[in-house]
């Protein structure tokens, strides 16, 4: 430094330099402690992810069969980067049957096909087969290879 070269012309012994000032090590840890952060958040997320949204207007429809109807919007999100076949089912509501329109529905019944990182909209119908009254269910998209699940929980709206 500047210093240096002044104290040795005028024959004094340099300061010697110090790589490891208080402020440089308060700024190494703050880089180690957000990159830690970063590597614990990268490793633990989850690469199947699901939102389920009650259709707005009517609550429920009333069937001919005597049977209710309610209908939601799904997103599912594959972070995998490859396609996957998951399977949805509905909890807390027995008997009810699932109706599958969409995109993704070509995987049979109850499976939806997700492609590799991309947002799948899909509609799903739930119909009870009696008046089920209001009540919470718990949808379940799971994979069945890897046994990885979501869910999300939800109203059924009934008389």
């Amino acid at each position: 430094t500047d210093g240096n070269v002044a104290l040795r012309n005028c024959g004094e012994k340099p300061r010697r330099i110090t790589p490891f000032r208080p402020r440089v090590v308060v700024y190494m840890a703050v880089f180690t402690l957000t990159a830690m952060i970063m590597v614990f958040g990268l490793s633990n997320r989850s690469d199947l992810d699901l939102s389920v949204i009650k259709d707005r207007g009517v609550p429920f429809v009333h069937l001919s069969t005597g049977g209710y109807r309610n209908a939601y919007t799904l997103k599912v999100i594959n972070k995998r980067h490859d396609a996957r076949t998951l399977a949805i089912s509905i909890e807390g509501l027995p008997g009810a049957e699932l109706e599958i329109i969409g995109d993704g529905e070509g995987a049979g019944a109850g499976h939806v096909l997700a492609e590799p990182d991309v947002v799948e909209r899909l509609r799903l119908l739930v119909t009870a087969p009696e008046a089920a009254g209001h009540r919470d269910i718990r949808v379940v998209l799971t994979d069945p290879t890897t046994g990885m699940a979501a869910s999300v929980m939800t109203r059924f709206e009934g008389p």
